[in-house]
């Protein structure tokens, strides 16, 4: 046998390193997996059969003996001896691989053993013998230690090359399998699917079948398809008398197929036996997060919530310890409902600022919005929103979002009408969240009103037209446009959008012959006739209010009605067709009211009827209209006009309104008058009955006291 010096130097140098290495702490890689009862297979080298002598001789059979004894210390020192006796063995592929054999047997519980010691040996086999008839064992076992430490494009090469080369062997249908377990750790899923459809339909090797079957039920769970998956697991799983045939991340996605296919009771037993098995296993957190989601879906809050909290104390950074706050918040949220809750507020804004995790992240944002939705923080809601609709992971999100913004700004609207401009603030730096699913209307009616009432045209015509709330609403959007520019004092611009209104079929009476009132309909006929008056046509201004009658809903609008019109009669100098319109709309008016703004309505009413009756020289009938207003509670302007029209009637009757010669002198304004105008008009009257015979009609304003 010829020695070839440099390689024997190379192996006895190993056989060294290795006696060192027993003495030596053991090297780990963090984290190994466990080898799967096919990866360690026992497999017969092959002899030479010029070489089978001497290695007989020499006791190779025997080594062979002790690796299934698993005496492998003993086997590794034999082994060496052998080597030392006969040096020329070291040039021989069949002791080179009995000699990678011990080590991988040595490192199947240190996986740093296989890759420092038997990796080497096994890799130049791999290049120096290519046909060698033991290929198959050297390929294997390669395949499976580059698995093992995670290269997994070397093992799928290796796996590959013994399924491809050598397909007959009985290692190619383990190396199929290993083959599919690569790719699904690697979550190839389509090719783990096609692998073990492959397996499935060839290999007879009973383990094989068992496994192929488990992987293409977790690739589909995986994909999405837990209905076959379900199927996969049942046609070879009959629990619990297979548990012990189940290796960990088999009987973890056993038990994660289950709970997604709502199987909850099995689920339960299989993490529960997970957690049994491998207390330590990588997959523990997700199996108590699934025992906790089981036990809230069954409304068992109180272990749910024990399951939770082990998590956030064990398990805060790894996503089921995320999952785990997400889901105890819901809960509290649940429990809180209407009330704030500063440890659900934790729990959310510790999930939501997390960068590990966006979905995660997201979904708390979304809590976080309803949350203080709830607590009245509107504004903060509509941050939340806005900010997760222009990062979206989903378009659930993003429609969950756009609610949540509705809803906060119907919120914000109706808490701060007493402050318009930050609400026109607010709508116009959040306008294309709102305008993009749209207001509901009641919300669209209360802005727009507010806008008007406090006399934002701009922001009112904007809402009105530059939104797709025009295109969803058009005769709200006519109506409001209209009223914007009548603020702007374009009463042409103003008509024209009235006169679309007016075109617009109701709503109301769409596919009906005849259609009832129209509350749009009638506002909109009631500014057309202000805007003719404004324009000094009170006959169209007439017109307009008698077809607003037919879309009056009740007798309160129908007074409003006559309110207008009595006044459009008085304004032409008609005060006897005035007085008998004003007498119709206080009557339709109703009784005094607190409500606005009827009681503006019957205030001015009951002005314009006494004023309208003193013009007719009906004094007494006036002075008991305008006494009758100073008696209501009426606003300062109306009350302080009723006593200037009540002192003229009572000077024009001769009447004097002078206190009396045992009168004390007035020192203070009534409770009811505004302080500086009511006083220096009573001031005024008395001053001027005293001069008016000094002075003429036009007294000297220097000379006021």
């Amino acid at each position: 046998m010829k020695t070839r010096l440099p390689e024997t130097i190379f192996l006895v140098l190993l056989a060294l390193l290795a006696a060192a290495w027993a003495q030596a702490a053991p090297y780990s890689l963090p984290a190994p997996r466990e080898l799967l009862p096919f990866e360690i297979v026992s497999h017969p080298i092959q002899l030479n059969t010029k070489d089978a002598p001497t290695l007989r001789e020499l006791g190779f059979e025997r080594i062979i003996v002790l690796i299934e004894n698993n005496q492998l210390v003993e086997g590794i020192h034999d082994a060496y001896l052998m080597g030392i006796r006969a040096p020329a063995l070291w040039d021989l592929p069949e002791y080179q691989l009995l000699i990678a054999e011990l080590y991988f047997r040595l490192g199947i519980n240190d996986p740093a053993v296989q890759y420092k010691m038997a990796k080497p040996i096994l890799e130049r086999l791999m290049r120096r013998y290519p046909l060698d008839e033991n290929q198959p064992l050297v390929a294997f076992r390669l395949a499976t230690i580059y698995d093992r430490q995670g290269f997994a494009s070397e093992a799928i090469a290796h796996y590959g090359l013994l399924v491809d080369w050598y397909p007959n062997d009985p290692l190619a249908d383990k190396a199929q399998l290993g083959l599919i377990m690569v790719s699904l750790r690697e979550n190839l899923l389509e090719d783990t699917e096609s692998q073990a459809k492959e397996v499935l339909a060839k290999s007879k090797d009973a383990q094989v079948r068992f496994h192929a079957a488990l992987c293409l039920g977790i690739a589909r769970h995986r994909l999405g398809r837990d209905a076959e998956a379900v199927a996969d697991f049942r046609s070879v799983v009959k629990w619990p008398e297979d548990r012990s045939l189940l290796v960990e991340f088999e009987l973890f996605a056993y038990a994660e197929t289950m709970y997604a296919a709502g199987d909850f009771n099995l689920a339960g037993d299989a993490a529960l036996a997970y957690l049994q098995d491998y207390p330590l296993g990588e997959d523990r957190p997700l199996a108590v997060f699934y025992l906790a989601e089981i036990a809230r879906t069954q409304q068992n809050y109180g272990d749910a919530v024990i399951g939770y909290r082990y998590l956030i104390s064990q398990y805060r950074d790894h996503p089921a310890g995320l999952h785990a706050e997400l889901e105890l918040a819901k809960i509290r949220l649940q429990a809180f409902p209407d009330s704030a809750d500063p440890i659900t507020e934790k729990l959310l804004l510790t999930v939501y600022n997390q960068n590990a995790s966006p979905d995660l992240s997201q979904e708390a944002a979304l809590l976080l919005a309803e949350y203080y939705l709830r607590t009245g923080e509107p504004l903060t809601t509509i941050v939340l929103g806005a900010g997760i609709y222009d990062t979206p992971l989903n378009l659930g999100n993003a429609t969950r979002a756009v609610e949540h913004i509705l809803k906060a700004f119907a919120q914000f609207v109706a808490g701060n009408t007493d402050n318009p401009m930050l609400v026109a603030q607010v709508f116009n730096q959040y306008r294309k969240y709102l305008a993009l699913s749209a207001l509901p209307p009641a919300t669209y009616d209360q802005l727009a009103q507010l806008f008007y009432e406090n006399l934002q045209p701009d922001t009112l015509l904007e809402l009105a037209t530059k939104t797709p709330l025009a295109d969803r609403y058009p005769r709200q959007s006519a109506f409001y446009a209209a009223l914007a520019e009548y603020l702007r004092n374009d009463l042409a611009a103003a008509q024209k959008y009235l006169d679309k209104l007016t075109g617009l079929p109701s709503p109301a009476g769409a596919g009906k012959k005849k259609s009832g009132p129209d509350p749009l309909r009638y506002e909109g006929r009631v500014l057309s006739a202000q805007i003719a008056k404004d324009l000094d046509r009170p006959k169209q201004a007439l017109e307009q209010l008698v077809l607003a009658r037919v879309d009056a809903s009740d007798t309160i609008e129908e007074g409003r009605l006559e309110l207008m019109a009595g006044s459009l009669l008085l304004a032409r100098n008609e005060p006897q067709a005035a007085a008998d319109r004003l007498t119709s709309a206080l009557k339709l008016l109703g009784p005094v009211t607190e409500a606005q703004p009827v009681r503006e309505w019957q205030d001015q009413a009951l002005f314009a009827l006494g004023d309208a009756l003193y013009r007719t020289q009906r004094n007494g009938d006036a002075k008991n209209a305008f006494q009758a207003l100073l008696e209501r509670p009426a606003r300062p302007y109306w009350l302080s006009l009723a006593r200037w029209r009540l002192a003229q009637i009572l000077l024009s009757d001769g009447t004097s309104i002078l206190p009396g010669p045992d009168a004390k002198p007035e020192t203070t304004p009534p409770a009811d008058f505004w302080p500086a105008a009511a006083w220096n008009l009573n001031r005024h009257l008395q001053w001027l009955e005293v001069n008016e015979k000094r002075f003429g009609d036009e007294p000297a304003w220097e000379t006021l006291p």
